[in-house]
């Protein structure tokens, strides 16, 4: 997802006459609908949560109210009368807007102090690719129930891209989350806004940071253990067992082979080539596992350990980088694939030592002639490098073994 394109807010027109189109929108708004939809997702990933927001009752000081900009909100009426639109805004939907267009959304995972009237929250998901996170930590469960009747977050919240943390203890919340979900990354930045000073909002951004410390240092332990119990299966695995896996059977298949990619995170196109590759060497009969970056909870380190250490594979396939390059917790009794797409300098970085950055065994396949020179320019070993066609026709080419 290109993550500078902005999602269109439907935004009423303005100039039409409000009065009559108020008291409809308000009428027919299906504000329990939401609340019930909402709450039902929730349950699934936070019951306790789901409960308390459910079991709040909305104080009568709060008027389900059309916004200027002709969105549905609230309004709390203060006891000296005085009137506090949700989340200090008239317009929701044009503020929202505003505020993503000064947004850094990055490839990260994003932190946002409250959830406001919902709408921010709303375009800075729309706007995120689908393997990052919007971490929500709201201090209040009625503002929750109130987004609850305004938004629907379903879709976000079953997929985990929306994550709720409600109290006011963030050290406390964010240990549980992270013990419960430690597949996630950690948080990269994190949203301001416009109504609180810079202080505040700083001040916020150095508490997640706090927070976070501890939280990695026991993500990291956990990290530490997966990663000893690997390393000894490698010491137990000899290149010789291996090398069996690769070996095509009468038939033409490999059934013993296991196979996995493992791509950078933030490269989703390298997704789409080791897709393929896979689905190849499934058609060998090959035992794939195949990473899809659709759940901001599979992609950290720690959830990619995991998988090597559940899958065991004997390869490894790689796109445009290095062992070393995607993260130095591979296994070095599997064998890595590099399939080079653009070559150098893309993969090439000066100094550039190939053994310290490849494993053994690993090779590189190359799909243009002219990629091989400057791969072996670029002091790749000439016995590393072998050439693949792009694309296989069946009538043209013959099974590679």
């Amino acid at each position: 997802m290109n993550n500078t394109a902005l999602p269109t807010l439907e935004i009423p027109d303005l100039t039409r006459p409000r009065d009559d189109t108020a008291v409809s929108l308000l009428r027919d708004w299906p504000a329990e609908e939401l609340l019930r939809a909402n709450l039902t997702v929730l349950r699934e990933k936070n019951e306790k949560l789901a409960e308390c927001i459910a079991g709040i009752e909305v104080p009568s000081s709060y008027r389900m109210v059309v916004a200027q900009d002709g969105s549905v909100t609230f309004r709390r009426i203060e006891d000296n009368g005085r009137k506090q639109w949700l989340s200090f805004t008239s317009m929701p939907l044009v503020t929202a807007e505003a505020n993503l267009k000064r947004t850094d959304i990055g490839s990260g995972n994003i932190a946002m102090n409250g959830i406001g009237s919902g709408a921010y929250a709303l375009a800075i998901l729309g706007a995120m690719s689908p393997y990052q996170g919007l971490i929500v930590f709201e201090r209040e469960a009625l503002n929750l129930n109130l987004v609850f009747r305004l938004r629907d977050f379903t879709s976000t919240l079953r997929s985990g891209q929306l994550v709720l943390l409600c109290g006011d203890d963030m050290d406390a919340l964010l240990a549980d989350f992270y013990s419960a979900n430690p597949g996630y990354n950690s948080i990269d930045k994190a949203v301001s806004w416009t109504w609180l000073s810079d202080q505040e909002n700083q001040r916020f951004s150095q508490q997640v940071g706090g927070a976070l410390e501890g939280v990695l240092h026991r993500v990291m332990a956990e990290v530490d253990t997966m990663f000893a119990r690997q390393q000894q299966r490698d010491k137990q695995t000899p290149l010789s067992d291996t090398c069996k896996s690769f070996v095509l059977s009468e038939s033409g298949a490999c059934p013993s082979l296991r196979a996995i990619n493992c791509t950078n995170v933030y490269a989703p196109a390298d997704i789409t080539v080791s897709r393929d590759v896979l689905s190849g060497l499934a058609g060998l009969g090959a035992q794939t596992d195949q990473q899809v970056l659709n759940r901001p909870d599979i992609v950290s380190h720690y959830a990619q350990l995991k998988r090597l250490n559940e899958n065991e594979p004997d390869l490894i396939i790689l796109v445009d980088k290095l062992r070393r390059d995607v993260t130095t917790l591979l296994p070095e009794s599997a064998v890595c694939a590099t399939f080079v797409q653009d070559g150098p300098p893309s993969m090439v970085e000066e100094p550039f030592n190939p053994n310290a950055r490849m494993g053994p065994h690993d090779f590189i396949f190359y799909p243009r002639d002219e990629l091989r020179e400057q791969l072996i320019e670029a002091k790749l070993p000439a016995e590393r490098l072998a050439y693949l066609a792009p694309a296989v026709n069946e009538e043209i080419y013959r099974p590679v073994e």
